[in-house]
């Protein structure tokens, strides 16, 4: 009978071991996971950044063009019709 409750015993410690092993793990997983997932969130926040500059920029550049552009025609226009 001692030789069984000595068994069970150490079958109980050995679980318990495995068991804190198995949690160390996925803790240590979970951290890991949380890195990559904060180093893809800046990665997405700087692409963002990136792309809504270069939409500011062609924004401005088309607006300039069509201030050119209307500047040109009007001078066109004025010529066209100028009556010496």
């Amino acid at each position: 009978m001692f030789k069984y409750q000595t068994d069970f015993a150490e079958l109980r410690n050995e679980l318990e071991m495995m068991e804190r092993s198995d949690v160390a793990e996925l803790e240590a997983e979970n951290e890991r996971l949380l890195a990559e997932l904060d180093k893809a969130k800046a990665l997405m926040r700087e692409e963002v950044n990136k792309l809504q500059s270069s939409i500011r920029q062609d924004m401005n550049l088309e607006k300039v063009f069509e201030q050119w552009r209307l500047t040109l025609a009007g001078g066109f226009e004025r010529r066209w019709y100028r009556v010496d």
